[in-house]
């Protein structure tokens, strides 16, 4: 990078990168540590020295993975574990498939946050930004440090490319994909044509908007049912008071019945939008991972460190909005052979039926990126069903 004129641009970062990760590190409020380090040097106090040091969190090395890409080459992506930073980890694999990226030296075996941040970061500064473009360089910057935790993006319900920043403190989160020609998209689209398009798609727009006009009719209904109820019930409500109640019951349901956060109608979308051969990043579940889309169909790239070492398994085919016709499949695009682990032996049809219902939806939950609430819900639900049944 000697040549590169951006080198004084690329210094800068490199210095607030490595005090953002240091500041992340200890617990607590970042800004609040460094203006409490500041005091703390400009006025010690006497027994600062009794004081224990924090010791910063071990870095994180993530596996690496041999995989083919659309141009025939090898390349090798990062896999994650459930922990792992999905955004950055999605943006780089999708340059490193693209041939736009590549981890050298070619023995490396791991990788850890401070060397995928730099490289993006050094991609990022030796690419021109269009003189038209809406987005700033250092917005993008200024978010690389912030996707170590995943990124926080707000879902719209009326197109898969429409998603917004949930926090100020992610607002160049769109800035960075859209500066290295990543577009991002989400499944999670509303029917125009379907009942109650109006309220979904008007009045809820977005995730974020729909919640909180849940959270306001079910502070005005008491606790918020599932069915409608006899309108008596509602009747110390004024007439626009009953209007937020009666859009919350449609918002909560829809949210509720597409918990998966995956339509049919964003599946089809996502079918016809992208084009052949086009890697993009796909927020799912808080999640983003590498879609892929082949001969009119959909795939996710595995990057699951647990199966970093099965190098049958790179793609997950995409096939419904609840996994349960999905399969591995290797380099090929063909089904994968043997699973090694628990089910060693087995191919991954197989495994697929002679998992239970549990060990499924735990496989779902690693793969999207699912919250341990999220994950115990959903194991209940299947419980309570096979009890019912058993009865």
């Amino acid at each position: 990078m000697s040549n590169n004129p951006y080198n004084n641009q690329f210094d800068q970062f490199a210095q607030s990168l490595e005090r953002d990760l240091n500041l992340a590190n200890g617990d607590g409020d970042g800004h609040a540590q460094e203006m409490a380090g500041d005091a703390q040097a400009s006025a010690p106090s006497a027994d600062a020295a009794q004081q224990p040091t924090e010791q910063p969190r071990p870095e994180q090395h993530w596996p690496l993975k041999a995989v083919t890409n659309a141009a025939g080459s090898r390349v090798k992506v990062v896999t994650q574990n459930e922990n792992g930073p999905c955004s950055l980890l999605a943006l780089v694999n999708i340059l490193i498939m693209r041939g736009q990226l590549q981890i050298t030296p070619p023995t490396r075996t791991t990788v850890d946050y401070n060397y995928v941040s730099s490289i993006v970061a050094e991609y990022l500064l030796n690419k021109p930004v269009p003189p038209d473009s809406p987005h700033s360089l250092s917005d993008a910057l200024s978010v690389l440090p912030h996707t170590r935790f995943g990124l926080d993006l707000n879902p719209h319900f009326h197109s898969p490319y429409a998603l917004s920043p949930s926090s100020t403190r992610h607002k160049g989160a769109i800035a960075l994909f859209a500066l290295c020609d990543v577009p991002l998209v989400h499944g999670w689209v509303y029917d125009r044509q379907s009942p109650n398009s109006d309220v979904i798609l008007q009045d809820g727009q977005n995730y974020d908007h729909a919640t909180q006009i849940i959270a306001e009719g079910d502070h005005l209904a008491g606790v918020l049912p599932n069915s409608s109820t006899d309108p008596a019930d509602e009747s110390d409500l004024s007439a626009q008071q009953q209007d937020i109640v009666r859009k919350a019951r449609i918002l909560a349901d829809f949210i509720d019945k597409s918990r998966t956060q995956m339509t049919l109608t964003g599946l089809f979308a996502l079918s016809e939008c992208l084009n052949s051969g086009e890697y993009v990043a796909l927020f799912r579940n808080s999640h983003l991972s590498v879609l892929y889309k082949r001969d009119r169909k959909l795939y996710t790239l595995v990057t699951d460190g647990a199966l970093a070492e099965e190098a049958d398994v790179i793609w997950e085919s995409l096939e419904d909005v609840d996994g349960s016709g999905s399969a591995f499949l290797n380099n090929d695009f063909t089904p994968s052979g043997a699973i090694g682990g628990d089910y060693a032996g087995a191919s991954a049809a197989y495994a697929n039926e002679t998992m239970t219902d549990e060990q499924r939806l735990t496989m779902r939950a690693q793969n999207e990126g699912w919250d341990d609430a999220v994950l115990a819900y959903e194991l209940s639900r299947v419980q309570n069903t096979a009890r019912g049944d058993a009865e």
